[in-house]
């Protein structure tokens, strides 16, 4: 038996929810000429969310705009809704994630151009503004590339996860 939730009926709500925060803050960065490109990764981008599903979003903003973006982006992110709480601990990182009281996360991050390339993470997104054909581009990049794990990079996820199993059996045991 899979994952029974007391909540369905509620957290059948939650998609209705995530399109109204999308909505808002599609609107908003539409609107917004310093930001060039923005576009969902995550579910969003690979098109199979769920109830459950958060919104992973990457803009991309002049480059002599980000600094002001990376000190405002949590008042920007409370105005596309009710943020419960941040995440973010850092006032000069790149990204922060909010909770909003409808219960949808919100991961942001921001990007100059330059910060951009092609990358096997970016096959699966999905383009929303796209000001100069910036992210068209680097998703076509994208595209073509493939990632293949080495020998060592085998080895060495094997013996973490067997690490792992040690130390949770470690902690059954001492429970």
């Amino acid at each position: 038996m899979g994952f029974v939730s007391k909540h369905k009926v509620r957290d059948s709500k939650l998609p209705v929810y995530r399109k109204k925060l999308l909505d808002v803050m599609e609107k908003d960065l539409w609107n917004d000429d310093n930001v060039l490109a923005f576009f969902y990764g995550g579910s969003i981008g690979n098109e199979n969310t769920d109830d459950y599903s958060d919104v992973d979003l990457r803009i991309i903003v002049r480059p002599e705009m980000i600094m002001e973006y990376i000190s405002n982006k949590n008042t920007r992110q409370r105005n596309w809704g009710n943020v419960l709480y941040f995440e973010d601990i850092n006032p000069c990182s790149t990204y922060t994630v909010a909770h909003y009281d409808c219960f949808i996360k919100v991961d942001t991050f921001y990007y100059t151009p330059d910060d951009i390339q092609s990358s096997v993470w970016l096959k699966n997104i999905k383009i929303i503004k796209d000001t100069d054909g910036i992210m068209a581009d680097i998703l076509e990049q994208s595209m073509g590339l493939t990632y293949q794990p080495s020998i060592d990079e085998f080895e060495l996820w094997q013996s973490n996860m067997k690490r792992i199993e040690e130390l949770c059996e470690k902690s059954i045991i001492m429970l």
